[in-house]
This record gives structure tokens, sequence and C-alpha cells, in this order.
């Protein structure tokens, strides 16, 4: 699971903005919902939920239960949450504003061995959990802020300036409270740990509490929601079972959050806490960095004697392959063991398929995208794998494409069909899946013919059972799985490859996972905890004896044997993240080890509960839930915004008094996307006039490397003169990698026409389009590219294009804004950046942090007039330099940034000094990801912290 963001003041800034643009599509119109009443939470699903719905209910109550007792806190109003079957992979979010909201998703196979324990009796149970506590917890709110938010409501939210390490950290240890497993002792996260020791690469106190652009392995969410739980596992086992508890009240007791959250209502974005070492002083006694000390000498305690036994045993030898770190998917072999194919992405390079010789030499870059699982044919000709992209504009969902390896070319093969485990057989004319199936449908095995098209279904399990991974044996004739039970099993088991019944191979309180096939299909390899540290694992079929194949001090994932069978390609971890080894194939070296079959409890089913059921009803989380006085230029008032459970209708209103016009004021502002195209209006009105708006906006494509849309409005207004004006718009996004270069295209086309009574109508056209190139080069860099047109009937220059200042399509740095005017317009920007001093240091542990110093050359120039003839001696040219500190507020922000410029302006006399802040938009930062997920790209119109 993933975190979301926690941008509370961000949020705020953002909605606020909110007027006359079309909100995101992110809920398929079509779909019908219901909602659950209960005591403390309203829960949305839709049909085919159902059941889901039902255990999260269930879910929801005791985990509030629990939580309100554990932190003696109960939040003032219901908890929106709901299930949803939008994207392929488990996930879930929790948001505090405007409401209380929590999001799951349906789709989850791969929970057990991608990022959890594979000991929780149920997905619902588990994020249910995690993320009721995020409200619980974030939402705590007492004393002088407590005062404060009866009189604003919830815009008061204290609890956002935690450092990331309790706001993920608490939740998560709470799972190990409450049923003895989670992150807070899970292998893999053990292992993540037992190597920043073993290698001297444990991050500081202040990298752990903050989220900000680190290159460095594991990623700042990665930091929070692994490190974060053992972390707050030390505290309270050092300090006292009620240790965060205290640290909550602490805060409600420090004015410093009370004024803070207070300051934020006022001044949007810049609301502060103080230091938080005075909260763990006044809980623990001791300081951020004294129980940082503490803690990685606690840790060190934990693992010391595992380590020792590790190494008494003797590690098992085996070799580097890659060398890239991060995310490193696993191996893939080629048919005549020339190559290895694997997934892979990292801060600087688009994700996607790679390939490598088993020397790690020609290691090379082949399919961008968000990548499954891959198979390659038996005559080493394609490639056949998962990627996901958007379905029907509203669903993230994986298909099944093929990639010719000599010709590059891209194949799609399925559409709609969700494939998340794929083999491929012996005859290379077939694949076979696991696929996830609509809503609290358990994932079910299928056959596509690759000549036809043909699906066929092999095998459907119930809801009990969750498919999370397959293989074909070398013959074609035996499928062996990873199978998870509800009630916390994760084992291996083989069932015909034609369908039929599973047959266990290992059945107990161990998570195994990751199957494979020795080549003579004598065993089946496999990854397991079992020994409390992953290691490579073998079912010998012909008598089922259980055999450990490796012995490694960090961990060993997901093997692959070479055709030849004489090597194990494997995951193996280490300071700088995943990477692929190479280890002998010998079976008669390995260990076997005692493996009795426990017996998995029967699955009851979904619950039905007591809880009454209703259509849904938009209302309860569209009505106001906050305000805050707005006192900027020549108006003074108060605000207030809004957004449905379902992300699909929002609003912000302001009214008071402008005291330029000396009259009232009113400013409304409402999207909705239940319907394609979406729509917004806005209305605006004061003793000077008024304007009214509408707009439409409909989505040609989306996906999750490319969107494009077409836009229209209408405005009339009369501030004593009637207007009219009709526009529209065309818009492209288009985002891919070359070479290891990631690559992205931004255009976009304006119309606008205008008949305001007393003047000549006005036609305005305005086009541009930016390219950006992440360079593979050492350490960030950025290239980019802007050009700028623009073409009018204005009959004065005035009602045309002005080009000049900092920013805009026709900019040029150097000139002051509108030092020109005219009837058309072209213009261009070159801007090359790149990233000259790390800081990542914060002050102390207020809630500011300082990331990255970037640099940036440009050069622009720009041309207007009544038509464009002098091409040298009209244009204006502008050339100069900028400096961007880049910072992270309240934890977890990804925060503003401070640029301070100068240009020069050919033919004037001195350069201009420019100073601005916020964020980039200019293309000159170097700080973005090449790719981002599809997972980072959903659900973002919402403040949210998640698992």
């Amino acid at each position: 699971m993933r975190v979301g963001v926690l941008a509370v003041a961000l949020a705020l800034c953002a909605t606020l903005a909110l007027s006359s643009s079309a909100s995101a599509q992110f809920v398929d119109p079509s779909l019908t919902w219901q909602t659950i009443e209960t005591p403390h939470f309203r829960v949305i699903f839709h049909p085919g939920t159902e059941g889901m719905a039902q255990l999260t209910a269930q879910a929801a109550e005791e985990a509030y239960s629990w939580w309100t007792d554990k932190l003696g806190y109960e939040p003032d109003s219901k908890t929106n949450l709901v299930v949803v079957d939008y994207q392929d992979g488990p996930n879930g979010f929790a948001s505090l504003l405007p409401n209380l909201q929590v999001v799951n998703f349906a789709s989850f196979a791969g929970f057990a061995s991608g990022f959890s324990h594979s000991g929780a009796s149920s997905w619902e149970e588990l994020v249910t959990f995690h993320e009721v506590g995020h409200i619980v917890d974030l939402d705590y709110t007492k004393g002088m802020a407590a005062n404060f938010r009866k009189i604003f409501g919830r815009v008061i939210q204290p609890g956002m300036q935690e450092p990331t390490l309790l706001v993920e950290g608490i939740p998560t240890y709470g799972e190990y409270v409450i049923r003895g497993a989670s992150r807070a002792n899970e292998p893999r996260v053990a292992m993540m740990l037992r190597t920043m020791l073993l290698e001297d690469s444990f991050p500081t106190y202040q990298e752990a509490s903050f989220y900000y652009n680190r290159d460095e392995w594991p990623a700042p969410g990665t930091i929070s929601h692994d490190v974060g739980p053992w972390f707050v596992r030390f505290l309270e086992a050092e300090y006292g079972e009620d240790t965060y508890r205290q640290i909550k009240e602490a805060m409600a007791e420090n004015p410093w959050w009370s004024y803070g959250s207070l300051l934020s209502v006022l001044m949007p974005g810049t609301g502060m806490s103080g230091d938080f070492n005075e909260i763990f002083e006044s809980a623990t006694g001791k300081t951020g960095r004294a129980l940082w000390r503490e803690f990685r000498s606690w840790l060190s305690a934990q693992f010391e004697p595992q380590i020792d036994e590790i190494r008494s045993a003797g590690i098992t030898p085996s070799r580097g392959v890659t060398n890239s770190g991060f995310y490193t998917g696993g191996a893939t072999w080629g048919p005549n063991g020339e190559w290895i194919y694997y997934t892979h992405s990292d801060p600087d390079r688009a994700g996607g398929i790679y390939r490598v010789r088993p020397d790690g030499t020609g290691d090379e870059a082949l399919i961008s995208g968000s990548i499954g699982d891959l198979a390659v044919s038996p005559s080493g000709e394609s490639l056949v794998y998962a990627k996901m992209d958007m379905y029907e504009k509203f669903y993230a969902r994986y298909d099944l494409y093929r990639y010719d390896l000599s010709s590059g070319q891209e194949t799609r093969l399925t559409e709609g069909e969700r494939p998340f485990q794929i083999d491929m057989g012996p005859d290379g004319d077939s694949v076979v899946y696991a696929r996830y199936n609509w809503g609290q449908a358990a994932p079910s095995i299928h056959r596509v013919d690759l000549s036809s098209g043909e699906i066929s279904e092999v095998r459907t399990f119930d809801n009990g059972t969750i498919v999370e991974g397959l293989a074909l044996s070398p013959d074609g004739e035996t499928l062996a799985l990873s199978l998870w039970k509800r009630g916390g099993f994760s084992d291996v088991y083989t069932m015909p490859a034609s369908g039929g019944a599973p047959t266990a191979l290992t059945q107990d309180g161990a998570t195994d996972y990751g199957v494979a096939w020795a080549p003579n299909g004598n065993y089946v390899l496999f990854s397991s905890d079992r020994t409390g540290v992953y290691n490579l694992h073998a079912v010998r079929l012909a008598d089922g004896n259980v055999f450990r194949a490796s012995n490694v001090l960090t961990g060993a994932l997901a093997p692959a044997v070479s055709p030849d069978g004489s090597e194990v390609a494997f995951r193996g971890y280490g300071a700088e993240g995943y990477d692929l080894h190479v280890m002998t194939y010998a079976p008669e070296s390995w260990t076997q080890v005692q493996a009795p079959q426990a017996d998995v409890p029967e699955w009851e089913g979904f619950p039905e509960t007591d809880y009454p059921v209703h259509d849904y009803d938009p209302w309860p989380s569209l009505e106001p839930k906050l305000w805050f006085p707005v006192v900027g230029g020549t108006q003074i008032g108060a605000a207030t915004f809004g957004q449905d459970a379902l992300f699909a209708q929002s609003y912000n209103a302001s009214a008071g008094w402008d005291r330029q016009a000396g009259t009232p004021y009113l400013n409304i502002g409402y999207s909705y996307s239940g319907v394609l195209p979406t729509v917004s209006g806005s209305l605006y009105a004061s003793g000077a006039g008024y304007s009214v708006g509408v707009n439409t906006s409909y989505p040609l494509v989306a996906s999750v490397s490319r969107s494009q849309s077409l836009t229209a409005g209408y405005r009339v207004s009369d501030f004593g003169r009637l207007s009219h004006t009709v526009s529209a718009g065309w818009s492209l996004s288009h985002g891919w990698s070359l070479n290891m270069a990631a690559v992205s295209t931004d255009a976009r086309v304006d119309a606008r026409h205008n008949l305001t009574a007393g003047e000549a109508p006005l036609t305005k056209i305005q086009a541009s389009v930016r390219e950006t190139w992440q360079l593979p080069l050492a350490g960030p860099q950025r290239l980019s590219l802007r050009l700028s047109g623009g073409w009018s009937d204005a009959l004065v220059p005035e009602r045309g294009f002005s080009v000049g200042g900092q920013g805009g399509p026709f900019r040029v740095r150097g000139f002051p804004s509108g030092v020109e005017s005219g009837r058309v317009a072209v213009a261009s920007s070159l801007q090359y950046g790149q990233r000259v001093l790390e800081i990542e240091r914060g002050v102390s542990l207020w809630p500011v942090f300082l990331d990255d110093v970037n640099a940036s050359v440009f050069v622009d120039a720009a041309q207007t007039g009544e038509r464009l003839t002098n091409y040298v001696e009209d244009l204006r040219v502008g050339f100069g330099a900028e400096v961007q500190l880049t910072m992270n507020l309240f934890s977890y922000f990804g925060g503003p940034s401070l640029r301070v410029g100068v240009a020069q302006g050919l033919g004037r006399a001195t350069p201009e000094i420019y100073v601005s802040f916020g964020t980039d938009g200019n293309g000159g930062g170097v700080h973005g990801r090449a790719d981002s997920s599809l997972r980072d790209q959903a659900w973002q119109s919402t403040p949210r912290s998640g698992r």
C-alpha cells in the first residue's frame, strides 16, 4: 500500500482556486451507490461489493471502538467510508478535509505478499483498521484547538503537523498490538531495517520525519510506512504502553499546536506548530534525536542474535546482476539463458521492462509503463506482459500486451481483462493468467489463445481464496500457485493446468509466495519467511519434502531457475533497494525443513449486519463543515468549501464586503463530474455588477501516459457594460521514455470570442506546446522547450497579446510585463535545469524541511505586433539564470519553492532581479520523478493519508 498526502493547507488553497474549471472524473457515472449507516460511519458501495461493504462496516465499528479507547478521543462527526473497485491492486487512503473520509479499493490480490503480513484474517479488516486509525489519530483535537474548531469547523487540523514517522507508524503499530502481526514485526520490513544497520545506511531523524524529493533508497513513503511502526513499537516497549497516547495529549496541551492550526486558517499554507521535540520530551523526557539514537541501538539488539545465527550457518554465495536498486522486480529467463528480463523503476528512470545478461552486462530498457507480471515466449522472440492503463476513462486496469523484440512493436492483446499474474505455455500458443474480477469476486484463472484471441476459463475460486501468483510446469500440464486464504494463510499449491482442485504443498503460518519450477519439473521453488528471514525454498514433488535453498543476511525473493538448470536468479536486497542476484542451483546443498500442514479454517462468507441500508445521499458530505476569514485585496469576508464522498461534486463559496466597490459581494463555484461531459459553473455578484459562467469538459483520451480533452464555456457579465464570451479549448498531455530518458509533451489550444456592448467583437486564438526531457545524465537534469503563438482580430494592440514579464505564454524575463502589445504574438523559451545541492535538513523538528537547490539557465524570446514581419528587429530577447530552493512544510507536504532569478533583456541598461514564492511553473525544476505511478495519479483531488 502506498501513502497519500495529508495536504490540508494546500488542499485549502487548491479548493479556493476552483471556480470555473471542471473537476477530474474519478467515479464511473453509470454506477449506482448505496450507503450502510452505522453509528460512526457511512459505508458507501456500488453493485458487486455488497458483501465487502458489510464486512467493512463491521470492521470499521470494531476499529473505531479500539482506536478511540486507545487514544482517548472520538471524532466529532461520522466518517464516509467508500468501497470501490477503481484500480487493480490493493490500496486505501484516509482524508480529513472537508470530510472525514476513507477509501478502500476492492481489488487486493498481492497484499499479503507485497506489503503486509499474510496473517491478516481479511483485507477488509486490515485496511479498514489502518485507515480508521489515521482518522482518529490525525483528527485528534483537544484543548484550545478544540475550541477553535468549534468556531471554524474542520479546517482546524493540528494533527497535520505530526512527523511522518508517527503518521504512518501509529496505525501500523496498532495492527501489531491488536493481532500480533503487521509491518511492526513483518520479516520483509525487518529485512530492510537489518540491512540499514548492516550497511550503515540508516536514515537520520529528520529524513525519517518528512516527505521530500529524496533520490536515495528507501523513499520517504517507505521510511514512514516501514520504519515508523518499529519506532512506535520501540517507544511503547521502552517508555510504556500508552506512550503515543501521551504524545497526542502533549500535542493537545501545547499552545503551539493550537495557535499554529489557527494561523493556518487566517493565512492558509503558513500556519506552523512548534518543535516536535517538545512533544517528545513531554511524553518521554527525551528529544527526538535522543530517541532516534536509542531506537537505533534498540534495533541492533533486536537483530544481532539473528545476524549471528545466519552468519554461523554460512551465507549462500551469489553474484549481483543489476545495481540499480529501488524497485527491481523478479527475474524471467529467456529460453536460451542469454537474457534475464525484469521490471524496474527508480526516481531517475521511467518504470518498465528491462533486460540484462546473466553476467551483468548489456542492461537496457525495453518498454515503459506500469508493468505487472511478464513472460518470455519459448522462441525468445517476444514478451507477453500485464500493463496497466485507464479503461473506459474511469478504471485503472491491467491488460495483456505483446512486445516483438526484433521490431520493437507493442500489440495490445486484451481489453479490460485485468490480468496480474501470467505465464506462457511451452508451445508459445497460449498464455495462462490470474485476473481480477469485478467487485468482491475472487480472482480466477483463464487462458487466452494468442492466435485466435479466444479466452477460456480454467478455474474459479470462492471469495475466501485469493490467487497471488502462478507458474506453468515445463510440460505445461500443471500450475504451481501462490494462494492466500481468508483467515491468514499464504501457501503453495499445484493444480492441473486444464482445471481442477488445488493441492496444498505447504499449509502453515509462514508466508510462502513467488512460485517457480525447476526445468525438470521435480521441484517447485518459492520464497518463504518461515525462518524469520525471507529465503528461497523448494518442495520436492516426489515426496512433498520442503527444503531451504538459501541462507542470506538480507533477503532472497522471487526465484527463477535458468533454462539449463545451473543457476537461480532472485530478487536480493541491499542498502540501495532490490536488485537481481544469481546463485548456483544445487539441490544437493539444500537443507530440509519441517513444514507440518495446519488446518485452514473454513471461510464462513461475508457477514450480514443489521445496519440500515439506503440509497447514497451526497448532502451529508456536501454540507459546509468549515469556514475561514477572507482578508485580501479589496475584500473582507468569509469562505467555505465542500466535496461529496464520491468526489463527484465540489464547491466553494465566499461572501463579504468589497471595500473598493463599497458593496457586498458573493462568489460561488460549483463542479459536477457525475456525468460526461463534466460541468462546472461560477457566479460573482456585487453592487458593481455580476458575472455568471458555465463550462464543460470531455476527456477524449484518458490513459496512464497520455490524456486529451475538449472544453467549452460561456460567460455573461455586466459591470457597467454587458459582455458575452464563448470559449473552447483542446489540451494534450503525453509522456514516454526514450533510452532511459523521460520525455513529456504538453500542448494546448484555446479560442475565445467576446461581444461587449460599445466595443467591436474580439476573437482570440492561442496555442502552446512544451517538451520536457528528463536527461539520462548524472543527477536529475531537465531540458524544457516551450513554443507559443496567438492571433486576434483586435482593432487596438492593447486588446490583443502582451509580451514580457516572468510568467505567461509570452513571457520574456528581463522585460517588464506588457512591454509591447499587438494583434499577433509568438514566443519561445528554452531552459536547462540541474540540481546543484541536496540540503535535506530541517531545523530541529519544526515542520519545515529544506530539500534541494536547483539552478537553471534560460533564454526567452517573443515578438508581437500588427503582423510579424521584422523577425529580428522586433524580437524581444531575455536571458538569465534562476536558483530554486524546494521545501517541505508540515511533514507530509511536498512543499513550495523559493525562486530567485536575474534576467537581462537585450537592449536594456540593467538586469532585472526577481523573487517569487510558489510552485515551479516554468519547467525548470529538476526534482520531479521521471515517471509517476498510476497510484500516485489516482484520487489526487483530496488530502489523504493511506497505506
